[in-house]
């Protein structure tokens, strides 16, 4: 099997990490596939985020 390169959470070129135009700019860049995490809000809505904390990842 070929080794197979993914975004990991985006595209790492300045962007918000875990953000449409993150992942739009990765495949963009040629990746096949963006790898990602999804969460549950206290109320059970899923989301994409990968951390606990909300601050690292805000502008």
């Amino acid at each position: 099997m070929a080794m197979q390169w993914w975004a990991h959470r985006g595209s790492g070129k300045g962007e918000l990490e875990n953000t449409l135009k993150g992942f739009k700019i990765a495949v963009d860049a040629g990746f096949k596939a963006v790898e990602f995490d999804v969460m549950l809000t206290a109320d059970g809505v899923p989301m994409i985020h990968h951390d606990w904390v909300m601050g690292r990842c805000a502008r």
